[in-house]
């Protein structure tokens, strides 16, 4: 029996197939007989999955279920990293993670990097300074060329860092899910000096964002599908979610 012929699971009570590309298939009774339909990623953690079922041999197809992560750059080291697990997720693949030489982590978790986009420039809604003020509008602020928003989820104090100073932050990486938002990866602790260009975009968002934030603020960043499919692999929405922790 081939792969794709054979019921891996159940999804409310209907038989599910693996679709022989790392993505799962529910059947369903029409009028005129049965038909298989594609399952959505963000409902995989629904399908009930039999004992004698490999969901990492099934996600090594091509999967959608792994949590792809962008390859490391030549003048980066590649190191494991801690990230919470998922029962319906694989991560049986290849994951490399990039350290930049200027970050020091408290948790020694790294940054994953992705392949260079145009550098990207804090926008604030209102036309103004991009940052190093005291100003921290609650206003989405958009970071121009690829549309990425941000919105002010808790408010900071104090002036915002400059460029060429050091800070430490945190960095929340989420994802839709059927319930809500699913964590990809947390980072705390983060350290970086303040510098541009960047040949990383995600390196760029995260420190043009930081440039608009006092101490505290909790800033969240929509990321376009499109960007966000290219950086992880994933179809569904993303987010990342930053607290300025502290400006040296």
């Amino acid at each position: 029996m081939a792969e794709e012929d054979k019921v891996v699971g159940l999804f409310e009570g209907r038989n599910v197939y693996s679709d022989g590309r790392g993505g799962f298939e529910v059947l369903i009774h029409l009028k005129n007989g049965e038909e298989r339909r594609p399952l959505r990623v963000q409902d995989y953690s629904r399908i009930v999955f039999f004992a004698d079922v490999s969901v990492g041999r099934i996600a090594s197809a091509g999967s959608a279920l792994t949590l792809r992560r962008p390859v490391a750059v030549a003048e980066h080291a590649s190191s494991p990293i801690h990230a919470p697990t998922h029962s319906t997720i694989s991560h049986s693949h290849e994951e490399r993670f990039v350290r930049s030489s200027d970050d020091t982590h408290t948790n020694s978790c790294p940054l994953p990097t992705v392949p260079t986009l145009t550098h990207m420039t804090a926008v604030p809604a209102d036309g103004g300074d991009a940052g190093g003020g005291g100003q921290h509008s609650p206003s989405s602020i958009v970071l121009e060329r690829l549309g990425v928003s941000t919105e002010v989820l808790q408010m900071g104090v104090g002036p915002s860092p400059k460029v060429g100073q050091r800070v430490k932050y945190d960095w929340t990486v989420l994802r839709d899910s059927f319930d809500g938002h699913e964590i990809v990866f947390d980072y705390r602790g983060l350290m970086r000096t303040i510098s541009f260009p960047q040949s990383n975009p995600v390196i760029s968002i995260i420190l043009e964002a930081l440039l608009m934030m006092g101490v505290g603020e909790v800033r969240r960043i929509t990321i376009p599908d499109e960007l966000y499919k290219e950086m992880t692999g994933e179809r569904v929405a993303g987010y990342y979610e930053l607290r300025l922790r502290q400006i040296f």
